[in-house]
């Protein structure tokens, strides 16, 4: 797996263009993942209607809800991402 960050306050962050072209040259053995913080719905059609990403690792406050219409929406895997802050939070 290779991971593209569309979160802006990460050092790490790309634009979907960046994306766009570092994308195509990974291989097909190789899945592309998003990884972005609270996704909004025209986000992710502006996104995916350019990339074709493998899976969303999602690291904001999505609930149970919201990471099913994503899935719906987006036809790729999920990955979620659950805050732990202590032994409690398991």
């Amino acid at each position: 797996m290779v991971g593209f960050v569309f979160y802006p306050p990460s050092p790490r962050h790309i634009s979907p263009a960046t994306c766009a072209m570092l994308a195509a040259s990974v291989p097909e053995s190789v899945s592309r993942v998003g990884v972005m913080v609270d996704p909004t719905n025209e986000f992710l059609d502006a996104l995916f209607s350019e990339i074709k990403l493998d899976y969303v690792q999602l690291h904001g406050s999505e609930t149970p809800e919201r990471v099913d219409d994503i899935r719906a929406r987006i036809g790729a895997g999920i990955i979620k991402a659950i805050k732990v802050a202590s032994a409690d939070d398991v």
